[in-house]
């Protein structure tokens, strides 16, 4: 009787354990089954980039391999680049001070097109993995839709006097003005 209990017992909680689970995995997701998917997609990535690269370097000729070289010299020299900027005013602190001195002279708009140049240059392929868009904040939204909200009255023109509205409408020699039409509006609207 008591292996009997047990086994109802037990036999009911695996039951409801496996709905619960299936039940889970409906609205979020099987995750070994992502993983598994995922895996698959980057290994079909990886197997066309091989095939694709050995392609391109089954008739290679000196003009190929002298681009690819160039194509792959930047990111190298840059760094090396930053790195000597650090060594050189240990050997000729004269020479780097003239230096810094000559970019001090080299406009903003100059500065700013090459470190976004530079900056996409080294984080294009940074960017294709981490998902940059945090959306904005709430104090951010506010802050946009109070600017719109100044520039808006800032467009609106000011209500007209009610003598200047009244000779407006009884003038009838001409078309109502823009400035009429919005004063007459705002007054049947409200009605």
């Amino acid at each position: 009787m008591l292996s009997f209990l047990s086994s109802l017992f037990t036999g009911g909680i695996g039951k409801a354990a496996q709905g619960i689970s299936r039940g889970v995995a409906t609205f979020t997701g099987d995750k070994v089954q992502q993983e598994a998917n995922t895996h698959t997609e980057a290994m079909a990535v990886h197997q066309a980039y091989a095939s694709e690269n050995a392609q391109l370097r089954e008739n290679r000729t000196w003009w190929d391999a002298l681009w690819d070289g160039i194509n792959r010299a930047p990111r190298p020299i840059m760094a090396l680049g930053v790195i000597g900027l650090f060594v050189w005013p240990i050997f000729d602190p004269v020479g780097f001070a003239a230096a810094m001195q000559a970019y001090a002279l080299v406009p903003e708009w100059v500065a700013y097109i090459f470190l976004a140049v530079v900056g996409f240059y080294f984080t294009a392929r940074h960017l294709e993995k981490v998902r940059i868009g945090k959306g904005p904040s709430v104090e951010d939204v506010k802050a946009v839709l109070d600017t719109q909200k100044q520039i808006r009255a800032m467009r609106e023109e000011p209500a007209m006097e009610d003598e200047e509205f009244q000779a407006a409408m009884a003038d009838t020699s001409k078309p109502l003005g823009n400035k009429a039409i919005m004063e007459w509006n705002k007054r049947h609207s409200s009605r």
